[in-house]
């Protein structure tokens, strides 16, 4: 990488971490072997009742709502198995020739996560995937935390007298500095040194984890953060950031805000993609992107909607499964009802 990430001052999760981020390899092992296990139980419960025990229509309700109960349980172990799986490739990482993507948040304050997806991404996740089509996706960890604080991103750690100033090199070699909402002294100071040293066009802001809460919520929210960039920035920002999916700068610092794409949101925003494809979101992130970036002289990669739309059926792969086999107990014809 060429930010220059030195072993005094950078500590790599593996040499600092506890035991289990010592071999990351080995406990993201055994998370996914329950996050599996969470899933093959069920099915395999809700397969016998279906082909095999001739139950009636309450038998395949019950089965199918304690199938959906145990998968939905598993999402947040397959999601920490993930961060498990991304701690052991960062070495990976950091032999990535291209220039960086730093990714900024709170320590001490995170939006809430919309945990009404049934695929195992993050709004945060989703966001990082796209970009790492530009280069590695870096984030930098408070002390203690042990884990990337979403899969996908390269997590570095700097001793607390020297933070800043290594933090200061991270932008000025980054392609671009994505603010995540949030509230926090240090936040702030990201922000406002940014403001002092970055060029305005390399600040995105992503806000769909915002548009994902209820209205009152939203509202709250952003009126914080809003309070947090006026200061930092020095410019006016709106009250309402209506249906905004990123805000980003021109060369004069003025708030652009930018709505998803239409033909992305019409094609992969539907109520039949979200339950194949997660509601399509990546897709959506990915084309919104698409036209900011190419304005910076950032180009994403075509072909990255087919891996899009690729991953997000292969992490729904279970769900189909599930609603198919329950619909054919629920309505098969009598004559194959038998006891």
């Amino acid at each position: 990488m060429q930010v220059e990430l030195s072993v005094d001052t950078v500590k790599h999760n593996s040499q600092i971490g506890s035991r289990s981020t010592r071999h990351p390899r080995a406990v993201w092992g055994l998370v996914f072997l329950a996050y599996l296990s969470l899933h093959l139980v069920p099915i395999a419960s809700l397969l016998y009742v279906v082909f095999y025990s001739g139950g009636g229509r309450l038998w395949v309700v019950a089965a199918f709502s304690g199938c959906v109960a145990m998968m939905r349980s598993a999402i947040p172990i397959g999601r920490k198995a993930r961060r498990y799986k991304a701690l052991s490739g960062q070495q990976s990482s950091l032999k990535d020739p291209r220039p960086p993507l730093l990714y900024l948040r709170s320590f001490l304050y995170e939006l809430p996560n919309n945990f009404s997806r049934l695929d195992l991404k993050t709004e945060e996740q989703m966001v990082a995937s796209v970009l790492r089509d530009l280069g590695p996706v870096v984030a930098v960890g408070q002390p203690g935390e042990t884990l990337p604080p979403f899969s996908g991103m390269l997590m570095v750690q700097f001793d607390g007298s020297v933070w800043k100033e290594e933090v200061l090199k991270l932008m000025l070699k980054a392609q671009l500095i994505v603010i995540n909402p949030g509230l926090g002294e240090n936040l702030k100071w990201e922000i406002s040194t940014a403001r002092r040293g970055c060029a305005p066009e390399k600040l995105i802001v992503p806000l769909r984890t915002l548009q994902s809460l209820d209205p009152r919520t939203r509202k709250r929210e952003w009126t914080q953060f809003r309070k947090v960039l006026e200061s930092s920035l020095g410019v006016s920002m709106p009250d309402d950031i209506r249906t905004a999916a990123f805000l980003h700068f021109e060369a004069d610092w003025s708030p652009r805000f930018v709505g998803e794409n239409n033909w992305a949101h019409k094609m992969y925003g539907g109520r039949v993609i979200n339950v194949f494809l997660g509601d399509g979101s990546v897709v959506i992130i990915r084309e919104t992107l698409r036209r900011i970036l190419k304005k910076r002289g950032l180009r994403l990669n075509r072909l990255g909607v087919l891996k899009d739309i690729g991953s997000a059926a292969l992490d729904n792969l279970a769900w189909w499964l599930v609603m198919l086999m329950a619909a054919w107990g629920f309505f098969r014809p009598a004559a194959l009802n038998v006891s």
